[in-house]
């Protein structure tokens, strides 16, 4: 199967599944974070992307959640987007809302 994992600090609450899964040497397996240096697991291919827009600091609190969630979620989209265009097509995709992804 083909796998893609989104966590923005790699691997998040993943870890253990995406060893496992790594361990089988049956998957394809996909991690898109915001993490610079992700830790490596062999058979994992990493793909770090940048937010869309992060909010000015001085913006007001709740704005500012808004706008770095939204601009992180498109930022994660944007890589998806990028890795189907290079012909990869997961058939599960695991992850959680918090953080825009």
């Amino acid at each position: 199967m083909r796998f893609l994992f989104v966590h923005q600090n790699m691997p998040g609450q993943y870890r253990e599944l995406v060893q496992w899964l790594a361990d089988k040497k049956e998957h394809e397996i996909v991690f898109i974070t915001q993490s610079k240096k992700p830790p490596v697991f062999e058979g994992v291919k990493a793909i770090i992307y940048k937010p869309h827009h992060v909010a000015d600091e001085k913006a007001y609190g709740l704005t500012r959640t808004w706008e770095n969630t939204t601009g992180s979620g498109f930022g994660t989209a944007q890589a998806a987007k990028k890795l189907r265009n290079e012909g990869f097509t997961p058939d599960i995709i695991i992850g959680h809302v918090g953080g825009g992804n």
